[in-house]
């Protein structure tokens, strides 16, 4: 089944005339689950050769637990263990002493709101600021705090250091038991080149599949410190749990400033080839569908 969107009265609204005989039909793909919002979430999160040497386990669920309820705007939010529990069970002790350590570490700062200027003793919530992540010098194996507040005035003008992630998907992945941390930062490194707009997926200059042979940047093997059969098996496995699927597209070879990248065309050209990209299951609502 497939979703068919008449643009007869948009291109109507748009040049003021009747449109009929410009009538198109933007076919959505059935499989696609359209999010409305998202959360920023920055690189180093993906990294293993990052977020291994500084988060353990909880406390990486347990940062983008934070960053997934945050106001956007302000970078806060109040969620503790109750709603924590529902995605990685600690007891008030163990959760605890993980936010003690991101603390500590320079991702999140607490302020009791009955401690804060004209705070009412009543108040018995926690008020949580996300940071940016701390810088890790792996040299002298040091931490760097940053205190920059994590909210939508600095994720929008550092884009370059994020990944959109679909909010929905973000709270199933951190609550999905059969996924391990590495299968969680594999899914988030796809979408980090996930352009669907562009692509209609993944960029295949980062992985594709041609020929029934998979082509990936090293850059994927060495940031998750995975060899290509761990690649394979992985993505085998996200795609079996429905985070992604492959997806048949056309590409032609383009050379720039000596440079050889795939450029995905919607018609056959004489030097095209047909190619699968990797597409994930969620995407963001106005990557797929021009309001």
């Amino acid at each position: 089944m497939t979703i068919k969107i008449d643009e007869n009265l948009i291109l109507a609204a748009v040049f003021g005339e009747d449109s009929s005989s410009s009538k198109q039909e933007i076919e959505i793909d059935e499989r696609l689950k359209l999010s409305e919002f998202h959360v920023n979430l920055e690189r180093r999160y993906t990294s293993k050769s990052y977020s291994s040497k500084i988060l353990n386990d909880a406390e990486w669920h347990k940062q983008l637990h934070f960053l997934y309820f945050n106001n956007f705007n302000y970078g806060t939010s109040f969620v503790g263990n109750k709603n924590f529990k529902e995605y990685y069970p600690l007891n008030n002790n163990q959760y605890n002493e993980v936010c003690e350590n991101l603390e500590k570490k320079g991702f999140i700062c607490r302020e009791k709101m009955s401690e804060k200027p004209g705070g009412s003793t009543k108040d018995k919530r926690t008020e949580t600021t996300t940071y940016l992540s701390p810088v890790y010098d792996p040299h002298t194996e040091t931490i760097i705090k940053q205190k920059i507040t994590n909210n939508s005035f600095y994720t929008n003008v550092n884009k370059v250091h994020y990944s959109e992630i679909p909010k929905e998907v973000l709270d199933i992945i951190l609550k999905d038991r059969k996924l391990n941390i590495v299968h969680k930062r594999l899914i988030f490194k796809v979408y980090r080149f996930n352009k669907y707009k562009l692509f209609g997926g993944v960029d295949p200059n980062f992985i594709h599949r041609e020929e029934g042979r998979l082509y990936m940047s090293y850059r994927l093997m060495d940031d998750l410190r995975l060899s290509r059969k761990e690649v394979e098996d992985m993505l085998e496995h996200i795609e079996k749990f429905g985070y992604i699927y492959w997806n048949k597209v056309n590409v032609y070879e383009e050379n720039l400033d000596q440079d050889t990248r795939l450029r995905v065309t919607h018609q056959r050209l004489e030097n095209s080839k047909e190619v699968d990209i990797i597409t994930p299951t969620h995407q963001l609502k106005r990557e797929v569908i021009n309001d």
